[in-house]
């Protein structure tokens, strides 16, 4: 069947949206974990990450576009796991998109109260305040209690700045760049440690499977044919997966050209963004001022694009939990929602008083959930779906991204424990 294949505006939407999904961790933190890693493992790790990174998040939209119903992923897992696998397919799903939500919530207040000293606007720093945190994580509650068409349009406004000050902030600080900044691992054990680091961190830098069901549903609420969706959401994830790679990596490098060893494992110490270590190591004015809003404006965005999944995943859990103790009583899906993102918040709001390391949440926490869910979870529907069909190719390719996915799961870990 022919159809239109030109990018619409609701294509750019999606695509910016699943772009901003990850430019929050990819200009604070990942410059910091990658220039720890060395710049030999990082570039091995760069030439990986876009085929494995794509692959993995196509086949994850690919569960709920073969779905004949209009149903998000969280009831797509029960209806084709069954009760119990679904549900704990459902929990690491929840988790997948929680961890990364709770990653944001520890640095949003920090940001936030370093860009409002930095302007002069308060003189105390209200890093360390639970009443400045909950403000603080209440913005975005609000915006995701907004219709989601708006929401797309807000984070497109903030993505397309973004987009901008990423360039400009890497090509402004080509004059920092020096090779001595570049820590390269002495031997094959370390180069291994370094890769073992850095792949699990671009990993979360790239991942954005927390919007896919969304956009997937709302493709179906249209009446456009089923290969002409397969075609788009398929382009969309190329599409956002390049963009991601390109000027996300770009900035990394150019930060790492200008950040030296002893700043980022300050930085890991700290939970300060790559771009303030630079500002303060190389006296740079101009990147004192806008280096908080660009952190602040691209924390925000990316904090949105995953606030999506938590909420789907989370009642998902409760509407599943509900079915089977009352199974009689009918949910409404708004009040649903509504209750899940206020239990977000509020778990949330303990976390970000808790003092937690970004860093090493990210690692130990927030990664290998990502990993098992994009990896793990195609390959447990591929092998469940097509146990009475020969598709030998298929199954085969299925238990590759299997094995990424285990070592995803794990690397981080196992460099941690490597000297």
């Amino acid at each position: 069947m022919e159809f239109n294949k030109r990018l619409t505006l609701k294509d750019i939407e999606w695509i910016l949206l699943q772009f901003g999904c990850c430019i929050g961790i990819a200009i604070v933190y990942v410059p910091i974990q990658v220039a720890i890693a060395g710049i030999g493992p990082l570039v091995l790790a760069t030439a990986v990450i876009f085929p494995v990174m794509y692959i993995s998040l196509k086949n994850v939209s690919m569960i709920v576009v073969e779905e004949k119903e209009n149903i998000d992923i969280t009831f797509i897992f029960r209806k084709r796991l069954g009760k119990f696998f679904g549900f704990l397919a459902t929990i690491m799903y929840f988790l997948t998109s929680y961890t990364v939500v709770i990653g944001y919530a520890i640095i949003l207040p920090t940001s936030a109260g370093n860009a409002l000293t930095t302007f002069h606007i308060t003189k105390i720093n209200y890093n360390n305040s639970s009443i400045f945190a909950f403000i603080v994580l209440l913005v975005p509650f609000i915006i995701m209690m907004t219709k989601k068409d708006l929401m797309l349009k807000i984070v497109a406004v903030i993505v397309y700045p973004l987009i901008i000050a990423m360039l400009i902030v890497g090509f402004y600080l080509i004059p920092e760049w020096s090779m001595s900044n570049l820590y390269e691992p002495a031997s094959v054990t370390e180069w291994i440690k370094g890769f073992l680091l850095a792949f699990p961190m671009l990993v979360f830098g790239m991942n954005y499977c927390q919007s896919i069901s969304q956009m997937v549903v709302y493709y179906k609420k249209t009446d456009m044919s089923l290969e002409e969706m397969k075609f788009r959401v398929k382009r969309n994830i190329f599409m956002a997966t390049l963009i991601i790679l390109i000027f996300v990596m770009f900035f990394v490098f150019s930060c790492d050209f200008s950040l030296t060893l002893k700043s980022a494992i300050k930085g890991l110490d700290s939970n300060t963004s790559a771009l303030s270590l630079i500002a303060a190591a190389n006296h740079l004015p101009f990147l004192k001022y806008t280096g908080p809003i660009i952190v602040l404006t691209g924390l925000l965005s990316s904090f949105i694009g995953c606030f999506l999944g938590g909420i789907e995943s989370i009642s998902g859990i409760v509407s599943q939990v509900v079915q089977v103790v009352f199974p009689k009583l009918k949910i409404n899906n708004s009040i649903l929602d509504f209750i899940s993102s206020v239990i977000i918040l509020f778990s949330l709001f303990l976390v970000a008083i808790g003092g937690f390391k970004m860093l090493l949440v990210t690692g130990i926490l927030i990664t290998p959930c990502i990993a098992a869910f994009i990896f793990l979870i195609p390959f447990i529907f591929k092998i469940i779906l097509n146990r009475n069909k020969r598709d030998c190719r298929g199954i085969t390719f299925a238990k590759t991204m299997f094995i990424i996915g285990i070592f995803a799961l794990f690397s981080y870990y196992v460099g941690m424990l490597i000297h």
